[in-house]
């Protein structure tokens, strides 16, 4: 119950005190770090990864999602062109994918492997408060930790 009140005293803004509380709790301290150290182990790595076989078609999907977003839902390629498997998963990822590579910042794979590192990560950092409020201490690190 600690926790939460910590974090209840965070969230209504109560007292500074209780911010640099929780960033010297150890717990969160190590979280933080682990997090820091994947983001850069991460981002540096980036352009080391290979290529799915199903890739092309995800990019292309994003595009065309994208297109029929932006036309009004008048342009239907998206439904036309793209292999027909993709419908059951939702585009508003591969439209995020094909609006950061618009933006021409990389190889366009490169920036669709740091998006997906990117959100992965966004879910682990996800992870870590809802693992302390449920079963503890120490679980939001135990849970970003590698498995040796």
């Amino acid at each position: 119950m600690e926790t939460s009140r910590n974090i209840g005293k965070l969230l209504s803004c109560e007292s500074r005190s209780a911010w640099l509380d929780l960033r010297r709790d150890p717990e969160i301290v190590i979280a933080l770090a682990l997090l820091c150290a994947a983001t850069v182990i991460g981002l540096v790595t980036i352009g080391h990864y290979g290529i799915t076989t199903d890739e092309w078609n995800a990019d292309d999907y994003g595009v065309k999602a994208l297109r029929w977003y932006a036309s009004g839902f008048t342009d239907r390629t998206m439904f036309n062109d793209v292999q027909e498997t993709l419908w059951y998963y939702g585009p508003w990822y591969q439209m995020l994918t094909a609006f950061v590579q618009s933006l021409r910042l990389a190889d366009p794979l490169t920036v669709r492997h740091a998006m997906t590192f990117l959100v992965g990560l966004a879910g682990l950092a996800a992870l870590l408060p809802i693992a302390r409020l449920s079963v503890g201490r120490w679980a939001g690190p135990a849970t970003s930790s590698p498995p040796w």
